[in-house]
Parts: C-alpha cells; sequence; structure tokens
C-alpha cells in the first residue's frame, strides 16, 4: 500500500512539472510571436493584439520625468472623468514643494494654450472648466503670470472669453474674511502687458461681463500698480451709452457710493476727469432725463440748482459753504444776500437786493463838515483815478439852510466842497466807471440779441406763459 501511494504521488509531480514544462514553451512561443519597434525612452504601447510600438510618453531613467510629446497632427492629450457625482477631476496634479507646480503646461507655439479647461455641461452653476483653491490665508487659488519684458505686445496674464449675453469671461470669488485673499489676481511684467484681460464678445444688450469680480467681504476687484494704473477701463465701440468703467452700489440705505476714489498723495487727486474729444467732462444727474449740472472742456459749469439736500425729502437751492472765487462775469435774475435778521437772528432772515446799473458803476459816499471859510477837502483812495473814470458828484447840506457846490473837481484822488457858510455837515456821494484793464476788456453790453439757438426761449419761460421745454439752459444741456 505504501509503495502505490508513493507511486501516485511521483506521478502526480510528474505530471505537474510536465505542464509547467509546457506552459513555459507556450509562453516562450507566445512571446517569440509578438512583433513591433519601439524608440529608447518611450514607453511602449499596444499597436495590435500582438505587436508593440512606442507610445507619445517619455520617462527619463535618471530623473523618472514623465513627458508627453505630440506632433502637430497627432490628437491632443485628453483627460476625462466620467463620474456623474462626486470630486472627480479631469486632471488632478499636486506637489510637495514649496515653488513646484502641481500641473505645468507649456505651449511654444503662437496660439496654442499651456492649459485649458472646458467644461461641456450646459446647464447648472457647479460646471467649471478650471478650478483653483488654495487654504492658505495668502495662498492664491489661480496665478497667472506673463513674463514678457522684451518685446511688446499683447501679453496677458489671463485671457477671459465669453460668446454668452448673460456669460462671464472670467469670475473671481474671495471669500475669505482675513488675509491678502484675490478674487482674482493677474500679473504681467511687459510694459505693454496686461495683468489680467476679460472680453465678452456677445452683441446682444444684456450682462456680457469682460471681468465679473463678487465678494463677501472685501474688493469685487482689486488693481494694483506700483506705477501706473490700478484698474483701466475702456469701451472701444462708438454706441451711445457705452462706459470706460461703471459703479453700481444697489445699497438702497446708507453711505452707498458708486465710485469713490482715494488718493494718498498730497499732490495727488482722488478723481480726474477728461474728455479728449472736447465733449462734457462732468456730468451729474438724478435719471437720464435731467441733468444737474455739467462742466464742458472750457470748464464752462451748468447747474440746474435745487442741489442742497433739506433732510425732508426735498431739496433747496444751491449752496456754497465758504468763499466763492469767480475770475469771470456774474450773471443773475437777483443778486441778494440773506444773513439772520439783526433784531430777531433766531426766528427770521433779512434780504437785500443789490444796486444794478447798466455800467460797471462804482459808489463812494461821506459825510465832511466845513471850515470856518465854508471850504473842506474830500480824500478818496488812493486808486481811486486809476479804477475810475466819469465822475459823478451829488452833495447834500444837513441840519441848516446853506448852499453847497463841488468847488474843484477829483485830481490826484481828491476833491473840494465850499459851502455858503461856514461850519456846515454836508453828505457827499461820489460816483465812477470802472476803466481797469480787466474792465475795458469785459465791458458788459446793456442789451444784446439772443443768439440763433436761443431765439425762442427764455430763462423764465413760466413768467411768460410759456411751457418748461423752452427754458434756455434746459434745452442746452440735452
Amino acid at each position: 500500500m505504501k509503495t502505490n501511494s508513493a507511486s501516485r504521488a511521483a506521478f502526480f509531480n510528474l505530471r505537474v512539472l510536465i505542464g509547467f514544462v509546457f506552459c513555459s514553451i507556450g509562453l516562450l512561443r507566445a512571446s517569440a510571436q509578438i512583433t513591433g519597434t519601439g524608440f529608447p525612452g518611450f514607453i511602449p504601447m499596444w499597436t495590435g493584439t500582438s505587436t508593440l510600438g512606442a507610445s507619445h510618453l517619455i520617462q527619463n531613467t535618471t530623473t523618472q520625468e514623465l513627458s508627453v510629446v505630440l506632433s502637430a497632427a497627432d490628437p491632443i492629450l485628453t483627460c476625462i472623468n466620467t463620474r456623474s457625482m462626486g470630486n472627480g477631476y479631469g486632471v488632478e496634479g499636486s506637489t510637495g514643494t514649496s515653488t513646484g507646480a502641481g500641473v505645468l503646461g507649456l505651449a511654444a507655439l503662437s496660439g496654442a494654450q499651456g492649459v485649458r479647461g472646458s467644461n461641456t455641461n450646459t446647464t447648472g452653476l457647479g460646471a467649471t472648466g478650471v478650478q483653483g483653491e488654495s487654504n492658505s490665508p495668502l495662498g492664491i487659488g489661480v496665478l497667472a503670470e506673463n513674463n514678457a519684458t522684451t518685446t511688446p505686445g499683447l501679453a496677458w496674464g489671463v485671457l477671459g472669453i465669453t460668446h454668452n449675453s448673460t456669460g462671464i469671461a472670467v469670475e473671481g470669488w474671495a471669500s475669505s474674511t482675513t488675509g491678502f485673499n484675490y478674487g482674482v489676481l493677474g500679473d504681467s511684467d511687459s510694459s505693454d502687458g496686461i495683468g489680467v484681460k476679460g472680453i465678452a464678445t456677445s452683441t446682444e444688450p444684456g450682462t456680457a461681463y469682460g471681468v465679473y469680480g463678487q465678494s463677501a467681504n472685501g474688493s469685487g476687484v482689486y488693481g494694483y500698480s506700483t506705477f501706473n494704473t490700478g484698474v483701466l477701463g475702456i469701451a472701444q465701440p462708438s454706441v451711445d451709452g457705452s462706459n470706460g468703467v461703471v459703479g453700481l452700489n444697489l445699497a438702497t440705505s446708507g453711505h452707498a457710493n458708486g465710485v469713490y476714489g482715494i488718493s494718498n498723495s498730497a499732490g495727488g487727486v482722488g478723481a480726474i476727469f477728461e474728455n479728449t474729444a472736447g465733449g462734457l467732462i462732468l456730468l451729474g444727474r438724478v435719471d437720464p432725463s435731467a441733468n444737474l449740472f455739467t462742466v464742458d472742456a472750457n470748464g464752462s459749469g451748468f447747474f440746474a440748482g435745487d442741489l442742497q439736500a433739506n433732510g425732508n425729502g426735498t431739496f433747496g437751492p444751491t449752496q456754497i459753504n465758504g468763499d466763492l472765487n469767480v475770475t469771470g462775469a456774474i450773471t443773475a435774475g437777483t443778486k441778494d444776500f440773506k444773513i439772520d435778521h439783526p433784531l430777531d437772528p433766531a426766528n427770521k432772515y433779512l434780504y437785500h437786493t443789490s444796486v444794478e446799473s447798466p455800467d460797471m458803476l462804482n459808489i463812494y459816499n461821506g459825510n465832511i463838515t466845513t471850515d470856518e471859510n465854508g471850504s473842506a477837502t474830500v480824500e478818496l483812495p488812493n486808486y481811486f483815478e486809476a479804477l475810475n473814470r466819469d465822475f459823478r458828484y451829488q452833495l447834500t447840506v444837513i441840519g441848516q439852510f446853506a448852499q453847497a457846490v463841488v468847488a474843484e473837481e477829483i485830481s490826484n484822488n481828491h476833491f473840494t466842497i465850499r459851502t455858503s457858510q461856514p461850519s456846515v455837515k454836508v453828505s457827499w456821494q461820489v460816483t465812477g466807471i470802472r476803466h481797469d484793464a480787466w474792465a475795458n476788456a469785459h465791458r458788459t453790453p446793456a442789451e444784446e440779441d439772443k443768439p440763433a439757438q436761443e431765439r425762442g426761449t427764455y430763462l423764465y419761460p413760466e413768467l411768460y406763459g410759456a411751457s418748461a421745454d423752452k427754458n434756455k439752459d434746459a434745452i442746452a444741456q440735452h
């Protein structure tokens, strides 16, 4: 029995050995049937069921770097994630070094993209072509740089394009409430380069943004320049209503500003407005149908009035708190003063209207008493004759019946009065017409015809029974 058992075991082992030999021979034969060619360093790929060829993958035997080589005729490298939910990525890269890159894309040809992200989902807000995240309070989710410094050209750190009328070319979110967090940060080292440029090519009216920034607690768009312009907005099409930069604040209460400018330089300006075409430099209005004030290319201003808020929902007259210096002429329906009433300053105002004349008239007056010979000399300011011409005199005797005459007219800035009796008090008044250099160059005509474009209009149409659309200034400012 023992002999038979040993024989059977030996026979079984022999059969296993023979099977292994024949299997090895089959594998050797199968290996011998694999054909194909390749290149040193290229990882092989199956080109058929029994043939191998060179792939586009190269592995460096020293650094173990894995590279992809594509020719112009080869298809692009595509990474697809077919998961319908969860955190699935087409490409995910990570690096353990502070200066390394998780994903690095290089493009050597003009018009090519180093890295491109595409999302073909046509619905939903969570479809992202490229997403960058940073968990550091001083980190950056996506950093785009253009290091071209020699050849001037259109060098972009980030270029965003949308063809949808309500699409967004580039959108940046900065949701962290601490640290230097940016929605979008773009750098360009070229003198003609652009750190971030967004283009919305849609021609249909809508909310198409070249660059759109939003922040929960900070700046939606932040521009910083150590030399030139922090944020530059340009509108090229000659379309009515196009704007280089628009500031919109949707808050309905509080100190909410549409555009706010700050300068920390003593010689700087918070906001500068220019119109190189010679049009209006500044326009202020509550709605598009009514201009409240304008400043044109000549520095001339138009103020519609009713600019001072009274605090009760109404508006009062335009007010300037402080001095007003005007180098040109002032014209007005009335030229009044308004002060607290001297007899009841807490409860009343006192108004006076200025004395007006068709001439540039100056008035001088005073009181003087003649001496024992009935003579008195009135001394005028030392600039009197340099400022005035065409003198007029008025004399009034006070306290007694006497005659008073101008014995000697103005000469060397004084004139002489004589009375028929001694020691007579005389009230005198002298007027003169200005003839200084400015007055001679800007003489005001008493009458003039209205220019052709103003004929048929009025300064105060309501006083002449005309409609409000006949107001001269309202027509000129629309």
